[in-house]
């Protein structure tokens, strides 16, 4: 009996093989993974912190593309897994820069005050803002950042919960 020396050219015709079922769930798998290190990761830096309106933290994370957290100077420190999918930059690539490097020509000038007026006095920020993929692409985020403070009540850092609008 002869054996196809390439079963995969006929029976698909020179077509890459479907997906399968475990291809699909294994993405998924992974998913689920990076967000559950990234469940760690905050519970941890939480620990011994104080967050006055953050509340149900952990069902936010699931609701959400992405988590930046930022020094007081609005300096990223960590990202999480999901926000390379939502932007298209490496946590590298974010590190060390401000969230407003995703921002651009579309971006409400006035909104952008207004968050930098509340973050300056520690308030909760909930706002839809345009800001920019690395592709260049824009789209709609949903930002909710919470300031974050030390036992004695001393701001240490932002966390922002994003997603994007479709």
């Amino acid at each position: 009996m002869d054996i196809p020396q390439s079963s995969e050219k006929k029976l698909y015709d020179g077509k890459p093989a479907p997906l399968l079922c475990w291809d699909i769930f294994s993405d998924y798998l992974a998913r689920q993974r990076s967000r559950e290190n990234d469940i760690i990761f905050i519970s941890n830096f939480l620990k011994d912190k104080f967050c006055p309106t953050l509340s149900n933290w952990k069902n936010r994370i699931k609701n959400t593309d992405a988590v930046v957290i930022t020094s007081v100077g609005q300096i990223i420190e960590w990202v999480s897994s999901g926000f390379f999918t939502m932007t298209g930059y490496t946590k590298d690539e974010a590190l060390n820069k401000k969230p407003s490097f995703l921002q651009g020509e579309k971006t409400n000038i006035l909104q952008k005050q207004e968050i930098k007026d509340k973050l300056f006095y520690s308030k909760q920020v909930d706002e839809n803002l345009i800001n920019y993929k690395k592709s260049g692409k824009e789209y709609l985020c949903h930002i909710e950042v919470e300031p974050v403070f030390d036992k004695k009540k001393k701001l240490i850092n932002f966390i922002a919960f994003e997603k994007e609008v479709i």
